[in-house]
């Protein structure tokens, strides 16, 4: 967040001095806020390209293994442009080459969700898809096989869950 504040105030500086540079090649008096309201109009720009470019950004960098399985948008009264098309906000992603099958529970799945939020930290949340019924388990400790056995640890979830179906696909086993 720091990074996108500095450089919005960095092209806001920029451009008022791109103004300036203009009033002064034209040579003709012209309002003295121009460079004012340039330098606001460039940061506002920034600041809208950068909300909806985020999210392509990141998925970009992400390993071909790893599959955006759900995104989700939001809406701000402060930022007026949001209300007509909601940019993404933070999204969920798998990445197919860590999912592990227990030998003695084939029809359970092993994932780390990865959780990722603008202007936030990246999240993982490692959980157990159950590929028959249609259930999860959250915030699976690595190495913890009593989790499986409590009563009313499983959480019902609906048979299309994005990230239950990119987790249960068939998983070849080497």
């Amino acid at each position: 967040m720091l990074l996108t504040i500095l450089s919005t105030v960095s092209i806001g500086i920029v451009a008022a001095i791109l103004v300036i540079a203009f009033r002064r090649m034209v040579a003709k008096p012209t309002a003295g806020w121009l460079p004012i309201i340039g330098a606001g109009i460039a940061m506002l720009v920034f600041h809208v390209w950068t909300d909806y470019t985020w999210f392509r950004s990141v998925a970009r960098t992400l390993p071909a293994s790893v599959i955006v399985v759900e995104t989700a948008t939001g809406a701000s009264p402060f930022e007026p442009w949001t209300l007509i098309a909601p940019p993404v906000k933070r999204f969920a992603a798998v990445d197919r080459a860590t999912i592990v099958r227990p030998a003695d529970s084939p029809s359970l799945a092993v994932v780390d969700v990865m959780l990722v939020q603008r202007f936030g930290s990246m999240v993982l949340q490692r959980q157990i898809y159950d590929c028959v019924n249609p259930q999860r388990l959250d915030a699976v400790e690595p190495g913890d096989t009593t989790v499986l056995t409590r009563p009313n640890t499983w959480t019902a979830i609906d048979p299309n869950d994005p990230i239950r179906r990119v987790v249960c696909e068939p998983i070849v086993i080497a």
